[in-house]
């Protein structure tokens, strides 16, 4: 899970900056195209919120929480649901 979420937090950090400008270097993306067509779909302030509740959820992964609770925390915090 502690990879997973690694992975989305990079995923989520290239959107972020792709937001900011499109001449941003990229680690998660190999298709510049198709991480800027994901970027449009969304809004900057959405991004963030994932990105934090992901980078918590990574923490508290560490520190052994508990998997499921963690992940509805995960959840809620980006107000998904």
């Amino acid at each position: 899970l502690q990879e997973q979420l690694s992975l989305l937090s990079l995923a989520l950090r290239d959107l972020i900056l792709l937001k900011k400008s499109e001449d941003a270097p990229l680690l998660f993306y190999s298709d510049r195209n198709a991480a800027i067509e994901l970027c449009d779909r969304t809004t900057l302030a959405f991004l963030y919120r994932l990105y934090e509740a992901t980078v918590c959820a990574n923490e508290e992964t560490s520190r052994n929480a508990n998997v499921r609770l963690t992940l509805t925390k995960l959840i809620l915090a980006t107000e998904l649901i």
